[in-house]
């Protein structure tokens, strides 16, 4: 398999740069090739032009909504993985990103202490796990 084939670029989406800084220089320190956006316009932007292969969405963005963020990045790369990002302890997934085949497994509680965990549920999602 090639590359190309199947990107293992990830794109965090957070509109808090703490917490996309720190997500980077964490992923990135673990080999991982990361780009990040601030907001929804930023992402699609970053989507239309290179693959990912996985995008870490927060849900509540400055500029728009992250579901429909994930819905418009699953239109533009269909073999796009999907982790929703939230502090919502209520967040409960849409029914269409739900029929995406997203579930509990791809929602991420912030604020999360162990960063060990969102790399597991990322190179699990990217099939980097065995």
């Amino acid at each position: 398999m090639t590359s190309a084939a199947t990107p293992k670029a990830i794109l965090i989406v957070d509109d808090e740069p703490s917490i996309r800084d720190s997500l980077q220089m964490f992923l990135e320190d673990c080999g991982h090739q990361v780009k990040t956006a601030a907001s929804m316009a930023e992402a699609l932007k970053l989507l239309e032009r290179e693959p990912f292969g996985l995008a870490l969405v927060d849900v509540r963005l400055s500029d728009g909504n992250g579901n429909q963020l994930a819905l418009e990045a699953h239109a533009l790369q269909p073999h796009l993985r999907l982790l929703m990002h939230t502090g919502s302890i209520e967040y409960q997934l849409p029914p269409e990103l739900a029929e995406l085949g997203l579930g509990e497994d791809q929602i991420l509680r912030k604020p999360q202490p162990d960063l060990m965990t969102v790399l597991r549920r990322i190179e699990t999602e990217l099939g980097c796990q065995e």
